[in-house]
This record gives structure tokens, C-alpha cells and sequence, in this order.
């Protein structure tokens, strides 16, 4: 449902919808805002727990420091190669 929205660029109309309670945060509609709102996916994995994603999109924004104390508090295990 959300796919074509994204595809058309309606990302304030997603937003309603997530801040309305009306979508379920999961990793796939994440992954599909994440395109275009790293903020907005950012919320939706936070909402959905979905704590690797969260710690990767602190990365992408360049919030390392935030990536590491989430990890820390979330258990988990992050990479550093």
C-alpha cells in the first residue's frame, strides 16, 4: 500500500499515517521511507524495535555516537572493522 505513496514522493501523507498509528512499524516500510526520510525511518524502526536498524540508519546520518550508546542499550553486538 505504502510502495506506490513513496514511489509518488507522498511522504507528509505516510507520515500521517505512521504518526496516526495507522501503519505498523516493520522493516520493509523502513526500508521504503528510508529512500526518501532517514528521520522518518529512523521512527519507525525505533517504534518497531528494530534495534540493527536502528543502530545502521545512526550510522548512515552520521550519528555514530548515538549508534554506539543505542547498541550499548539494546544489546547489540556492532562491527567495527
Amino acid at each position: 500500500m505504502c510502495g506506490p505513496v513513496i514511489a509518488q514522493g507522498k511522504i507528509d501523507l505516510v507520515r500521517n499515517w505512521i504518526t496516526s498509528s495507522k501503519l505498523e512499524p516493520c522493516v520493509e516500510l523502513g526500508d521504503l521511507v528510508n529512500k526518501l526520510d532517514k528521520t522518518l525511518a529512523l521512527k519507525i524502526y525505533q517504534d518497531g524495535k528494530l534495534h540493527d536498524k536502528v543502530v545502521a540508519i545512526f550510522n548512515e546520518m552520521g550519528r555514530v555516537d548515538e549508534a554506539m550508546k543505542y547498541a550499548q542499550q539494546n544489546g547489540v553486538q556492532i562491527n567495527v572493522a
